[in-house]
């Protein structure tokens, strides 16, 4: 839809071809390989568009930087998955004033099918509540863990969309 051609008034839209009311359109913030950092500080391979473990088996965190008041539709993991081991992947919050660290998303590859794959996470838990970013009160942050070391498990990026 071309943005030039329409009209908005008040909560309505005049669109090329009568009203209707907006359509809620989401917003995606991506995080790349390359905020990842390792945790705790073993070994990481970084290949410029993606990541994986080197030595010891363990996680990588990012940090998330969402618009106050935005609420999370779903995270999506690009990644790789060659091994029978698995790549696990949450998207925390938590609150700075009572240390409380919540996991709001969370995604597990199983699939050794040698091929770049992406998957969804839409359920949040513990409640739908946490969906709305406070960031008065709480920060954000990714967690990746590698179920085994070397390249047959690698990760590209995450993407979170939001409204």
């Amino acid at each position: 839809m071309n943005i030039s051609r329409l009209v908005v008034i008040g909560a309505m839209v005049l669109m090329i071809g009568g009203w209707g009311a907006p359509a809620v359109l989401a917003d995606f913030i991506h995080i790349p390989a390359s905020e990842f950092n390792v945790s705790p500080s073993d070994g990481m391979f970084m290949g410029g568009q993606f990541v994986y473990k080197t030595d010891t088996i363990g996680y990588l965190t990012a940090p998330v930087h969402l618009p106050d008041g935005a609420i999370i539709k779903n995270i999506r993991v690009f990644y790789y998955d060659n091994h029978v081991s698995s790549i696990q992947v949450s998207l925390y919050r938590r609150n700075q004033y009572t240390d409380d660290f919540t996991q709001l998303f969370y995604l597990q590859t199983a699939e050794a099918i040698n091929s770049d794959r992406f998957a969804v996470d839409s359920t949040c838990s513990p409640a739908p509540s946490y969906r709305k970013v406070y960031n008065n009160a709480c920060q954000y942050y990714l967690r990746v863990y590698f179920g085994a070391t070397g390249n047959d498990l690698k990760i590209y990026g995450v993407a979170i969309e939001y409204n």
